[in-house]
């Protein structure tokens, strides 16, 4: 549940309760500090994470189509590597972006870890 602080006047405001739209939290990286996601051979920049998602960047004539079930490594900043397994949902030839719906989670304290890591490296990060 996500609060939201709306100012009616400099000394009275009210709290209103907005569901959040996303099932899961999600890690948005720079571009200095992006995970990599090693499918085979091929490396691609990841984007932003979540506990059952990852989104990334590849060359839009090498993608394999919505459906394809993938297995993969990313590796983060630590240089540490997860074994991933998931199904390739969505493919943006024109943005050349792809997301993998994971079978199953990135450990909640991997996602944490990121966090703490991007918050103390960019401090000036948006607090989306």
């Amino acid at each position: 549940m996500i609060y939201i602080r709306k100012q009616f006047s400099r000394n009275n405001s009210m709290l209103f309760k907005r569901e959040n739209k996303r099932e899961h939290y999600r890690i948005r990286y720079p571009l200095a500090c992006r995970p990599i996601l090693k499918i085979g051979y091929a490396k691609y920049e990841v984007m932003d994470i979540s506990e059952k998602g990852v989104k990334f960047n590849f060359s839009a004539y090498r993608m394999a189509p919505p459906g394809t079930q993938i297995n993969a490594y990313i590796t983060f900043h630590d240089g540490r590597s997860l074994k991933i397994e998931g199904e390739l949902i969505r493919v943006n030839r024109n943005f050349a972006t792809a997301i993998l719906k994971l079978k199953e989670s990135i450990p909640w304290k991997r996602i944490l870890n990121e966090q703490r890591f991007l918050k103390e490296k960019y401090p000036e990060l948006p607090k989306k």
